[in-house]
């Protein structure tokens, strides 16, 4: 039988399929954190994940530092997303002094979350409720499917502030590549001021706990029951009073000395 171009192609269709699923680097279709509805990644632990979310804010803080202005935003329609090359990684200084923080999704290991920091560079630490006050780069939501990632994050808006003095944010959508070789950002669009929510912040965990909204502190171990109160003594019956029996008339006189019996008055 002759095998014609569309058959060759679906071979061949079928058997990239086969390599990306039987390849490490690649991922189904999965996103974190997930909605009611959608796909979710077994273990956010994951070092795909991890990965994609420390690249996405090495290259936001490489493009958007953290001391920028917010930029003006021209009238009319957004522009085209603007292809940007990975940019070079930076050279870790001694005593490198905290610059800004940096917010992951919930449900990370203290580990995995401090191993993603590594990676974004000097200067960024995890976020924790003592250095909430530096400029914070927020990761709202990561979408994989194969060798793409789709990554949305807040960047911090210095120079400005919110209602009640609260920080300012910016919106930033990434596209990335990846999967089997070092993740890199194909494009971005960055979104108007106040356009999307700023998530809850995921503070860097406690040993044994996972990140969230509140940093819990390591649990307590259960103090031992304390033993049942022993039962109160029976109270004694009072002693009745000297006299009175005789006083009632309910008693006999006590013989008289010598073992006669009393006298009638």
């Amino acid at each position: 039988m002759r095998r014609t171009a569309r058959n060759l192609t679906a071979v061949a269709a079928l058997g990239m399929g086969a390599l990306a699923l039987l390849s490490p680097g690649c991922v189904g279709y999965n996103v974190y954190p997930a909605m009611p509805g959608e796909h979710a990644f077994n273990d956010p632990n994951s070092p795909i994940l991890y990965k994609i979310m420390a690249e996405s804010i090495r290259w936001t803080n490489y493009r958007y530092p953290e001391t920028d202005l917010a930029p003006a935003m021209p009238e009319g329609p957004a522009p085209e997303p603007v292809p940007w090359a990975r940019p070079e990684p930076k050279k870790p200084a001694a005593d490198t002094p905290p610059r800004f923080a940096v917010s992951l999704g919930p449900g990370l290991k203290r580990e995995v979350y401090q191993r993603a920091v590594e990676i974004i560079g000097p200067g960024a630490v995890p976020l924790t409720p003592e250095n909430a006050h530096l400029p914070t780069y927020y990761i709202a939501r990561v979408a994989i499917s194969g060798d793409s990632a789709t990554v949305d994050l807040f960047k911090p808006v210095t120079g400005m502030t919110g209602p009640g003095g609260k920080p300012v944010h910016q919106a930033i959508t990434l596209n990335l590549r990846g999967g089997l070789k070092p993740w890199t950002v194909t494009s971005h669009k960055v979104w108007t001021i106040g356009a999307l929510e700023v998530p809850e912040p995921s503070y860097l965990p406690e040993p044994g706990h996972v990140s969230g909204p509140t940093q819990a502190a390591p649990p307590v171990p259960a103090a031992a029951p304390a033993p049942a109160p022993a039962p109160a003594p029976a109270a004694a019956e009072p002693a009745k009073p000297a006299g009175s029996a005789e006083k009632n008339g309910d008693a006999s006189q006590p013989p008289a000395p010598g073992g006669s019996a009393p006298k009638d008055p």
